[in-house]
């Protein structure tokens, strides 16, 4: 996984996960907490994020990957989902985002992707 600018006054951030199976659906997970250790049991991958998480799962956030096994999600960091809510990202903060996709391994499962922390400057 992979994020674009770190620069909040930008608002040009956008998130990238790869290496994912083609054609399966997900969506961000984000948060401005590390988990203490990683979650496991929620599929076959581990949560690395803690605290207050936010799931990118609104109309327009879901995605499909693609035939290269990728999806891709533009923030707006003035509105991102925090549990219930919704948060702003700022400059000196410092956020965490997993992706959370379906998956076969054999059978049908789900899984994350490794988390990327970004320092917003």
């Amino acid at each position: 996984m992979d994020a674009g600018s770190g620069v909040a006054a930008a608002n040009d951030t956008s998130l990238i996960a790869w290496g994912l199976p083609r054609y399966r659906m997900g969506f961000f997970v984000s948060s401005a907490t590390l988990a203490p250790s990683p979650v496991a049991g929620l599929g076959d991958g581990a949560l690395c994020l803690g605290g207050v998480i936010g799931r990118h799962d609104r109309a327009g956030e879901v995605r499909s990957s693609s035939d290269e096994g990728r999806f891709t999600l533009a923030l707006d960091l003035t509105d991102v989902p925090a549990g219930s809510n919704v948060a702003s990202i700022t400059a000196g903060q410092t956020w965490h985002f997993q992706a959370w996709y379906r998956d076969q391994n054999p059978d049908a499962t789900s899984n994350l992707t490794d988390a990327v922390s970004v320092d917003f400057r």
